[in-house]
């Protein structure tokens, strides 16, 4: 890969020359942000902190970095909780913030695509397809932070996997910077291609080790036009699954999400909320929080009303939102899950109950 690692002042004098005026971060309180992740769990201590504002730039910093032998750490919006964003503690390894390389290219509603840079929050990018009355259907808790190049970097699945698919369903094509500095230049939006190899799908889930995604076209969808949302209280793990195995038949493709809660996880989200009133009249030791939305017109509610009243020897009890802030508040237990389970301290425990076995007082034994 090059030459031995050079000194820190060279490195830094190199990388200076490559970067605009703020590009390059080396004071210790500036690095600060960029040390740790957001489970804070993490940290590390970055050799400095360099941030490309465009392609261009990105490429002439790798290729220095080629050639200095100065190893690379990728960063987006630091939302990841298993450290793989975060620079080891030695202080040998150079964070790469794609935080400027943030901008929304090109929205089509015609073709049902868009071509997004790295660091265009997931939010904003939903928010540009939603505003050309089209959907972005990848969903996380953390979407207001989360960046669109670590999402595919690790391949997100989100919660509305069953539906439209993980990132790498929803990809068409990147833009890649490779370790050398060569611009892979992919984001094509073209889907009907069987030309040759699909090398979009090296750079999707393996965390930069390969290149730093810079761009990339991601597939949209008609927004649906209503949408239910149920909670419904269960027994056990196998009910849940028999409850998803009919709901697949009767529901079809309609399904948007269908998320498994067990009791000690909906116990952690009430916890985060200023009114820990439980969502149904009993406590259950596993919920099914199910989504249904629908692109064209049909009576969706009687639907999901008759399936449910369908299977009264598994469902226990359930609750249908009947406005779309009633269904927000219902997907919040699910999303302030992770975030109360990291105020309580870092999460060891390495054999979770079997919820079939729990009482319905959601009580452990």
């Amino acid at each position: 890969m090059g030459a031995a690692p050079s000194s820190y002042a060279v490195i830094v004098a190199a990388l200076s020359e490559a970067l605009p005026e703020g590009g390059l971060l080396v004071g210790a309180e500036d690095v600060a942000r960029f040390s740790r992740d957001w489970s804070c769990d993490h940290f590390g201590r970055p050799l400095a902190v360099k941030r490309p504002g465009m392609t261009a730039q990105t490429s002439a910093l790798m290729r220095r970095c080629w050639e200095l032998s100065v190893p690379i750490v990728p960063q987006g919006g630091l939302t990841g909780l298993v450290g793989g964003a975060v620079a080891a503690s030695g202080g040998g390894e150079l964070v790469t913030s794609l935080e400027r390389l943030n901008a929304i290219r090109t929205v089509d509603p015609i073709d049902f695509t868009m071509i997004v840079e790295a660091s265009c929050g997931l939010e904003t990018a939903k928010n540009a397809a939603d505003g050309q009355d089209c959907l972005l259907p990848i969903t996380f808790g953390a979407q207001g932070s989360c960046r669109i190049g670590g999402s595919i970097a690790t391949n997100g699945e989100g919660m509305n996997v069953l539906r439209y698919g993980k990132m790498r369903d929803l990809v068409p094509g990147v833009e890649v910077v490779l370790a050398d500095g060569r611009i892979w230049n992919g984001p094509k939006v073209l889907r009907k291609d069987s030309r040759g190899y699909d090398l979009k799908q090296l750079f999707i889930g393996i965390e930069g080790t390969l290149g730093i995604i810079t761009a990339a076209a991601l597939k949209l969808f008609p927004k649906p036009t209503q949408a239910e949302t149920a909670l419904i209280g269960l027994r056990s793990i196998e009910n849940a699954m028999a409850l998803y195995a009919r709901a697949r038949r009767v529901c079809g493709d309609l399904i948007a999400a269908f998320e498994l809660i067990l009791r000690n996880g909906l116990e952690m989200a009430l916890r985060a909320r200023t009114d820990p009133i439980d969502p149904l009249r009993r406590r259950y030791p596993v919920y099914v929080l199910m989504d249904t939305a629908p692109s064209a017109k049909i009576e969706l509610k009687d639907l999901i009303e008759s399936f449910l009243a369908s299977d009264e020897d598994i469902v226990e009890d359930g609750v249908i939102a009947s406005s779309r802030a009633q269904a927000e508040c219902l997907w919040l237990f699910r999303e302030t899950m992770a975030e109360t389970q990291r105020r309580g301290g870092r999460y060891l425990r390495k054999h979770a109950p079997r919820a079939a076995g729990l009482p319905l007082d959601g009580s452990q034994t």
